[in-house]
């Protein structure tokens, strides 16, 4: 007979990810939010306002943090949980734009001694072939960054 697509009264049918998922429209909510609720909901949007800028990022260096998920929708529950400050704000200091078990870069170093031009520097892996994200982050929403090396 096939996946179910599609609205049937209160049941949606769709196809996520290779599997046929049926589940139910969410019932309507009269009451007014806790706090709680509010201040998770102001989570959710700063993380969203944060990983905008960096999404390209994120999806490649959180696409394997779960299987259930895409890179992007990874990397915001791991942001909201392990970023965020006591006004619920990101912490660009504690989040991360990818996860996974590589070795980090020996000797990382910035140098900005010309204006508005980054030398990134580090130690080389002789014979290594991993790609490399560089992001550069200026805290007021602006981003700039590069995937560098072979493909996989």
């Amino acid at each position: 007979m096939g996946p179910i697509r599609g609205k049937v009264d209160p049941i949606v049918g769709y196809t996520w990810k290779g599997q046929c998922v049926i589940r139910s429209l969410p019932k309507k909510i009269s009451k007014a939010p806790s706090q709680k609720q509010l201040d998770n909901r102001k989570k959710i949007a700063a993380c969203q306002e944060w990983l905008m800028f960096i999404t390209p990022f994120v999806r490649i260096g959180f696409k394997n943090y779960s299987a259930k998920q895409h890179g992007f929708g990874n990397a915001l529950p791991y942001l909201k949980l392990n970023a965020m400050n006591e006004d619920l704000e990101v912490d660009p200091a504690k989040a991360l734009i990818s996860w996974g078990d590589l070795p980090q870069p020996i000797s990382p170093a910035v140098n900005n001694r010309t204006p508005m031009k980054l030398q990134i520097t580090w130690e080389a892996v002789p014979g290594d072939k991993d790609r490399e994200m560089v992001l550069a982050y200026d805290g007021k929403g602006t981003a700039i960054g590069e995937v560098c090396g072979p493909r996989p």
